[in-house]
């Protein structure tokens, strides 16, 4: 939801604004009609150009720039939290004045979950007495290098996930994907790699079809394919193996244990008779 906001007459002269690009610095002011009332906003670089610059065709490409700007110079800090990126503005509620503030509904800034890690030295914006102080003067020393604060193989899989999303997604309905399903999936007992494989594979094909791709679980049937083929099948006991259950898995999905022999419809197919042709298969010879 868009806000009205405050801009002081001091601000154009602020040495700190000064440095930014003039692109960053729109950047910046309309970043503000877009965060709540605590000064925090979803921040995937496809939505922020859709939201901030619907006539702007190029925005799409040179936003990321912009936002590196602002970051650099402390007017925002840019952190994921669970898959999803967001920002906000340092010292937002100290140089805003908001009547009857809402509750952010966007999680926090916090240290260990920031995706762009830059340490700076903080040091006053000069805008005077009665001019809104929203970021830090960069120092020469800042630190540049942005390296993921978490290197849980899970977290990885997430951020390559979203970056392929908005790097190829054409969906402006969709501007991020959930990747919660990464967990749910790891949680049901399916290996990793696996999962990971099957979903970076899968996913850029679809988008580079210029297919619409709503959730992850749209590919959870080849992950448990993959799975199954990797793992053997189970049986009922050590005598018998469940062959109904065998066959019907052969049909649908076109799994077989190689330990069972050849597979239904192939001759010296070890399925009893009557559950081959329950499911349609002659008894070859």
């Amino acid at each position: 939801m868009a806000r009205i906001r405050t801009i002081k007459p001091e601000f154009p002269q602020s040495e700190t604004i000064g440095k930014l690009s003039r692109d960053a610095r729109l950047l910046f002011i309309q970043l503000w009609t877009i965060v709540d009332d605590e000064g925090r906003a979803r921040a995937p670089s496809r939505m922020l150009a859709s939201l901030l610059y619907p006539y702007d065709d190029d925005a799409m490409q040179l936003i990321d720039g912009w936002l590196e700007e602002l970051e650099a110079k402390g007017c925002i800090r840019r952190y994921e939290v669970d898959g999803s990126s967001y920002l906000d503005i340092p010292n937002w509620l100290k140089h805003q004045k908001i009547d009857r503030p809402s509750k952010s509904k966007v999680p926090e800034f916090v240290e260990p979950s920031r995706a762009f890690d830059e340490v700076h030295r903080a040091s006053d914006a000069d805008l005077g007495p009665r001019t809104m102080d929203l970021g830090r003067e960069e120092t020469a020393h800042a630190v540049s290098a942005r390296e993921p604060s978490n290197d849980d193989p899970k977290v990885r899989l997430k951020r390559r996930i979203t970056e392929l999303y908005l790097r190829l997604s054409n969906d402006p309905n969709r501007p991020s994907i959930d990747t919660g399903q990464i967990d749910v999936w790891t949680a049901q007992g399916f290996n990793l790699g696996i999962v990971e494989a099957v979903v970076m594979d899968k996913l850029e094909a679809q988008l580079r079809a210029g297919k619409k791709v709503r959730s992850l679980r749209y590919f959870e049937d080849l992950i448990r394919e993959a799975h199954e083929a990797r793992a053997p099948a189970k049986v009922v006991d050590a005598a018998e193996p469940d062959w109904r259950a065998l066959v019907r898995r052969w049909k649908e999905k076109g799994t077989w244990p190689s330990p069972l022999g050849p597979a239904p419809g192939y001759g010296g197919c070890k399925a009893p008779k009557d559950i081959l042709a329950e499911f349609g298969y002659g008894v070859a010879a």
